[in-house]
């Protein structure tokens, strides 16, 4: 027989994450667009190489909001397993675009650091100090919502990152400012480049696993195999499949080899619990007698 088994966990409220990104959305792009003006004038690679940053991080932000709404559409006919991955689709696109626009920035760092061109620290300050009141005040809006929505999860450790990258642009403007050490302004924007590519390569290698029906990280097939053989009618496991419908939707499935043909009442739900910890909250269960044959739905 087999059997489907769903777990249910807490989710943020779709039009709860909604409002987060379109306030985030609005912030963040006129905070990009300010930085673009302010780099020119002030001849900083670094101000631009944030203002890139936070442009990218506009496109995510409506990328994943129109991913949240397709998301919720119900399975139907053409898809039916729903529009979940629409989120995965949108970090996917987002992060590779991350990736060229990253090492683009750092390969021109690394030639103005041969280089030196005076840089306006006084742009500078002004920048870090808008930097952290925008991103900071978007962070402190959602640090309670993000919990329940890895979507959101990922939105605000872009917000942290860019608070971060301003508090980085607050050192460099000093420095320059009280030393005249402008060659800082191009380590500060390798440094950021280097620390933004290596998170969007980390998020095209996830969303890639995500796409390959890989295993999901943080899930052990041999941990899950002992959880279910710790049951006292398993005798053996097998044929297990773990997989993702997004980044917090797992599913497996699995054959189970009982001690006797009889089907004990509330088995299904028994073994739901104990891969519960795994995150696992879509389970189909293949129940098999001590001979291997499948057991009758009876």
């Amino acid at each position: 027989m087999n059997k489907h088994f769903h777990n249910h966990s807490h989710a943020v409220d779709s039009d709860v994450a909604s409002g987060h990104l379109k306030v985030s959305l609005i912030l963040n792009l006129c905070f990009a667009l300010a930085e673009i003006v302010i780099g020119l004038l002030a001849n900083s690679m670094a101000i631009l190489s944030d203002a890139v940053h936070d442009l990218m991080d506009s496109a995510s932000l409506m990328l994943s909001l129109i991913a949240s709404w397709v998301s919720q559409r119900p399975p139907d006919e053409k898809r039916s397993f729903g529009y979940r991955r629409a989120s995965i689709l949108a970090a996917f696109i987002n992060s590779s675009i991350l990736v060229v626009t990253s090492a683009f920035i750092g390969f021109h760092a690394i030639r103005r650091l041969l280089d030196p061109v005076e840089v306006g620290s006084g742009y500078m300050l002004l920048v870090a100090a808008l930097s952290v009141i925008i991103n900071g005040y978007a962070v402190l809006r959602m640090r309670h919502d993000r919990h329940g929505d890895l979507n959101l999860e990922s939105v605000f450790m872009h917000l942290l990152e860019d608070a971060l990258g301003g508090v980085g642009l607050l050192v460099g403007g000093l420095i320059i400012r009280f030393t005249g050490w402008y060659v800082v302004d191009s380590i500060i924007a390798i440094a950021l480049s280097a620390f933004v590519l290596r998170g969007a390569l980390r998020i095209v290698m996830r969303s890639i696993n995500v796409f390959m029906e890989g295993v999901p990280e943080d899930v052990d097939i041999g941990l899950l195999e002992k959880a279910l053989l710790s049951h006292p009618m398993v005798v053996d496991v097998h044929h297990i499949h773990v997989w993702m419908l997004d980044a917090s939707n797992y599913s497996m499935s699995v054959h189970v080899r009982l001690k006797d043909r009889h089907l004990p009442k509330g088995l299904y739900a028994e073994l739901a619990e104990l891969v519960k910890p795994y995150k696992i909250n879509h389970l189909t269960v293949q129940a098999e007698g001590p001979d291997g044959a499948c057991l009758p739905c009876c």
